[in-house]
């Protein structure tokens, strides 16, 4: 039996020689055969309704995975560090641990998306246009995190993770969680946000003009960088998307300039 650390998490193994019946030192060509052998005896569609069989056929499958690639066969013949073993080393099949995203690191706000109903007068002469709505989004006064004084986690220490022992079968495995008391921050709020009452969302309202060029065709997607949601922990704003959608006018309410711009005018094409 071997302790390894696979995502993140530290599982006992058999051992993938026993498994097979083969020595440390068995070539590529035994690993193959052994395998081909094995997977034959316990295949499920010659062993079936035997649960047992299909496990076993599942280990030998997992052993071969392992064993007959260069690099993770050479990763597993390594001998384990047991401080990498008890402290988190030794990512196994992948080279080194994949880092956890930091949870209070910069992050961009969301883009915000609207259909913007332009009169057709507005596209024929060209012009501006205002749009307004309401939209929920991080708290603009607290920046998201629900308070408006933070301190060190009591319950991690502020490391924003904790460990957390499973038993599978006959597997005792140990995985890393967020901390559900500062969901993974490594903070938690001494005073709550009064303006979003600490959920760290709120209805804010955008109300926004832009040009509108002359000949805009109809379904445009104008895209405005930086007008868009709040970025979190100091990250930038999102992007305000907006589809233009042309409303025709009702036609004996047009004037005759009007009519005479829309005969030259190439909508549509």
């Amino acid at each position: 039996m071997r302790h390894v650390v696979l995502h993140g998490r530290y599982v006992v193994l058999s051992n993938y020689y026993e498994l097979l019946g083969l020595e440390k030192t068995a070539t590529a060509v035994e690993i193959k055969k052994a395998y081909r052998k094995l997977s034959m005896k316990y295949h499920p569609d010659h062993n079936p309704d035997n649960p047992e069989a299909e496990e076993m056929f599942k280990k030998v499958s997992e052993a071969y995975s392992v064993l007959s690639d260069p690099e993770k066969k050479a990763q597993y013949d390594s001998p384990p560090n047991m401080f990498d073993t008890l402290f988190g080393g030794g990512f196994p099949f992948g080279g080194l641990r994949p880092e956890r995203p930091d949870p209070n690191a910069p992050r961009r706000g969301r883009d915000l998306k609207f259909i913007a109903r332009v009169p057709l007068y507005k596209v024929l002469f060209g012009g501006t246009h205002t749009i307004e709505f309401d939209y929920m989004d991080a708290c603009d006064v607290c920046g998201g995190t629900g308070a408006s004084k933070l301190q060190t986690c009591a319950l991690c220490q502020g490391k924003g993770m904790m460990s957390r022992m499973e038993q599978h079968g006959g597997m005792r495995v140990m995985s890393t969680v967020p901390c559900p008391k500062c969901r993974g921050t490594g903070q938690e709020a001494m005073e709550r946000c009064e303006a979003c009452g600490g959920s760290g969302n709120k209805r804010l309202a955008k109300k926004f003009m832009f040009d509108i060029p002359v000949g805009l065709p109809n379904g445009n997607v104008v895209t405005f960088s930086g007008e868009g949601g709040i970025g979190i922990n100091g990250g930038p704003a999102g992007a305000l998307v907006v589809r233009i959608h042309v409303q025709m006018p009702d036609a004996d309410k047009m004037t005759k300039e009007q009519r005479e711009a829309l005969k030259n005018f190439p909508y549509g094409e």
